[in-house]
Parts: C-alpha cells; structure tokens; sequence
C-alpha cells in the first residue's frame, strides 16, 4: 500500500497513523470528556460564551489530565515499535 502512493522509503507511514490516534485513545478521553459536569457548560453558555470559546476556556483546560493520559501512552506506543521504522523507512532494494 505504501508504494502505490509513493510512501515507501519516508517516515510518512509512521507519521500518519499516530496523527489520528488509536481507537483506545480515543474512547479514553471520550470517558474522561463524559466526567466534565454539565453545570460548567450551561454557566458559560448564560454568561454568553459561544461553543468555541466554551471548548477553549472551560473544557480544555479541565481535559488537560486526560489529554495528558494520552499523550504519554502514544509516547510509550511509539518508542516501543522497533519493527515499524524498519519496516516502513528501510529503503527497497530489492526488485
């Protein structure tokens, strides 16, 4: 797959897949993103914030934890895959 669109032989292959995480990251901080109460979302709502400003300044500092949780178990997951890069970056010699 990776030699059809001209990926063979770069680091886009390792790049791409842990961009859009793994389906345990995501459903782990849509849990988390459940715990938020939603009191703290209806105030911002009466004191007129819009959605954008509500996820930047209520929710993202509060998912900083789980965001956390995240980040360090892609860390892990990438460090500790020794046969992906060679896999995917070795240059292709053969025919």
């Amino acid at each position: 797959m990776g030699q059809q669109f001209g990926l063979s032989g770069s680091l886009w292959p390792l790049i791409i897949p842990m961009a859009f995480g793994d389906a345990y990251s995501i459903f782990l901080l849509r849990q988390f993103l459940l715990t938020i109460p939603k009191e703290y979302l209806e105030s911002a709502r009466v004191d007129g914030c819009g959605e954008v400003r509500t996820l930047l300044t209520i929710v993202m500092p509060m998912a900083k934890p789980g965001i956390a949780a995240i980040a360090l178990f892609q860390f892990f997951y990438c460090w500790n895959d020794y046969f992906g890069p060679q896999i995917y970056a070795a240059q292709n010699t053969g025919a």
